[in-house]
């Protein structure tokens, strides 16, 4: 029977039922390590768990120095799409499998991203804090999304729903990705085109070599000074001074921001929404990732696995 830890730091994501499990008694051995970020300890896992076979990741960070620590491990599961916070090198030379969790963020982030869109081009922000503070100073007019071109960096899933919702308002779409992509409703364009034409630019790509820091000074110099800047992806998409000063110096007139780890470079930027790694996080995505990688383990341990990675 294989022995399965599981290891979930609560202030990434919430406590998962171990009733989830229940159904794969008869297939392996489950140790559950469930705590806050505060008292979380690897060394109590593996003290919980000494030698598990299959590792269960909510986002806990995997090095090679923990993963050594499990002599027989043949494989991990990463609860989220991205496995980039695993040691990948080491379980390729390792022949350790890597599986993931693709696909079940998709509505919730497009969503979340269109009211990051609706948030910023309509001030909702500084409407709701001037009124409580009882401002009498102008404010800023809205814009209208009828007739504005949307800017879409990365056409994936979530891209694509986007799409759908940008043709909802009456929105020109542009795209932009690193392979040719057919979209009947928008049209392919190279990076400087679509961030030097784009009312609105949302950053869906997912973080390479390429994508890194992809938005800097000299992109930011490219947008117009009424454009927005919306990004989803990773925090390290963008340069986060190189925002900051341009929101100071009034080169875009605003951004909003998900996903964010260290957001106190942030905390003095004008005309900024901050939220922190909540697009995700729906009634109805949870439900979908639980299913989904409680699945892939039963693949796994069934001999059929789904979901792996190519590492």
């Amino acid at each position: 029977m294989k022995k399965v830890l599981v290891l979930n730091a609560l202030n990434q994501v919430e406590p998962i039922s171990e009733t989830w499990l229940a159904p794969l008694a008869q297939q392996a051995e489950v140790y559950w390590y469930q705590k806050n970020a505060t008292d979380f300890c690897l060394d109590e896992a593996f003290f919980l768990c000494p030698d598990p076979h299959i590792i269960v990741t909510c986002l806990v960070a995997l090095n090679q120095a923990t993963l050594q620590r499990a002599c027989n491990l043949e494989a991990v599961m990463a609860t989220s799409t991205a496995v980039d916070y695993i040691d990948l090198a080491y379980c390729r030379a390792q022949q350790i499998r890597v599986f993931h969790t693709p696909r079940y963020t998709e509505t919730a982030v497009a969503e979340h991203a269109f009211a990051l869109i609706l948030a910023g081009t309509k001030h909702l922000r500084r409407l709701d804090v001037g009124l409580r503070r009882h401002n009498t100073e102008p404010q800023p007019a809205a814009m209208e999304l009828k007739g504005k071109q949307l800017g879409i960096i990365g056409l994936g899933n979530i891209g694509n729903q986007l799409v759908g919702y940008a043709q909802a308002f009456g929105m020109r779409i542009v795209y932009y990705n690193r392979s040719l992509k057919s979209c009947a409703c928008g049209t392919q364009v190279d990076l400087t085109t679509l961030l030097s034409t784009s009312d609105i630019v949302v950053m869906t790509v997912p973080l390479n070599q390429d994508s890194r820091y992809m938005i800097g000074a000299a992109e930011l110099n490219c947008m117009p000074t009424a454009s927005f800047l919306i990004n989803i992806g990773a925090d390290e998409l963008i340069d986060a001074p190189a925002l900051v000063s341009a929101l100071k110096m009034g080169q875009i007139a605003g951004a909003a921001l998900d996903v964010i780890t260290d957001y106190h470079t942030y905390l003095d930027a004008p005309n900024l929404i901050l939220t922190q790694s909540r697009g995700w996080y729906t009634t109805e995505c949870i439900q979908r990732r639980n299913t989904a990688w409680v699945e892939t383990l039963r693949g796994y341990l069934s001999g059929e696995p789904v979901n792996a990675c190519r590492i």
